[in-house]
């Protein structure tokens, strides 16, 4: 895993990997650094962006996109139990109920889509490393991903059954159980 540094006075100007601002000598910062090939590459960001979530830290395009599709299913989930402690009238349920069934559909084609990506690299790769283990990986790891998005779509006709105001805010609350990759 990427360890993120957080430097509280820049010893030299860098330059933010997120927003392309210049971090000036005094400023605090924060910087992590990602293995490839037999290098790395740094990454520097202003401290206004706060902690950089886990589809920042990876270089994979595959695990970034798996990762936002669970940070944002996190961050509704949030908003949903945000609302509900504020606003928990039917109406309020009925609305975040339907945005979380449109949001898990939304995450499992994503989740699909991932597979996919994973299935046709896996593809690629056999044509030149045929019984390659790496080919084997790649192939569990479509299989896991389309397991998600199944998982995802259940979870989503589920919440989308809920009858009655209590069982859909039950579902709405336990609905973080299926964002586990």
């Amino acid at each position: 895993m990427t360890t993120v540094h957080k430097v509280k006075s820049a010893r030299k100007q860098r330059k933010c990997a997120k927003c392309g601002r210049t971090i000036r000598k005094g400023e605090a910062y924060l910087w992590w650094a990602n293995r490839l090939g037999g290098g790395s590459r740094r990454q520097d960001w202003c401290k206004k962006h706060g902690e950089p979530r886990q589809s920042d830290l990876t270089m994979s395009p595959h695990l970034c996109a798996l990762h936002k599709v669970r940070e944002s299913l996190e961050d509704l989930v949030k908003a949903i139990r945000a609302a509900l402690d504020v606003q928990p009238s039917g109406y309020w349920v009925e609305t975040a109920r339907d945005g979380l069934v449109e949001t898990l559909r939304s995450a499992g084609s994503d989740a699909d889509g991932v597979s996919d990506d994973y299935g046709q690299s896996a593809d690629a790769m056999e044509d030149y490393f045929v019984g390659s283990s790496q080919v084997n990986e790649i192939r569990e790891k479509a299989k896991q991903c389309r397991t998600w998005a199944q998982e995802l779509e259940q979870a989503a006709n589920h919440v989308e059954e809920a009858d009655g105001f209590d069982v859909a805010k039950m579902l709405v609350t336990d609905a973080v159980g299926a964002l586990e990759l």
